[in-house]
């Protein structure tokens, strides 16, 4: 089968490495704040592909420390302003 028939059974692979950390290392080794971090690159990544009509989180914030709170908070603003 092609996978433009069967789009939805194709693999995403998700390349990640934060800083400090050799590069390959698995998603479980991961704290919930470099996850977060990760999870939070892929999403905006899908949205600058295709922008969407509207993107809700919930306590994004959870796992993050206050640096890294103001980085994405930061972040969120600059790509907020360039739309």
């Amino acid at each position: 089968m092609d996978r433009h028939e069967t789009p939805f059974e194709s693999q995403i692979i998700f390349d990640f490495c934060p800083p400090g950390k050799r590069h390959g290392v698995d998603l479980d080794q991961l704290s919930g704040g470099e996850k977060t971090i990760a999870a939070l690159a892929f999403v905006f990544a899908l949205a600058r592909a295709k922008a969407p009509a509207l993107v809700m989180m919930d306590e994004v914030d959870a796992f993050l420390d206050s640096a890294n709170v103001s980085l994405v908070t930061n972040f969120m603003n600059k790509e907020k302003n360039n739309t």
